[in-house]
């Protein structure tokens, strides 16, 4: 996936700046995916319409942070 098209690696060009480990999302685009791989930002599923709050407690929980 090439940086130029959509948002998507627009956004993720930015967390990897951030240095971000995790991404909690619902769906993500091919090209989103493919670049957070590229950038070994490790992606986690979440039901559509779940708490941001919510799926947060959920990560931690199983991260023992």
């Amino acid at each position: 996936a090439s940086y130029e098209y959509g948002s998507g690696p627009v956004a993720v060009k930015t967390l990897a700046d951030l240095k971000i480990d995790y991404v909690l999302a619902s769906e993500l685009g091919p090209g989103a995916s493919g670049l957070l791989e590229r950038h070994h930002i490790r992606k986690v599923s979440v039901k559509p319409n779940t708490k941001v709050s919510d799926a947060v407690k959920e990560m931690l929980t199983k991260l023992k942070v």
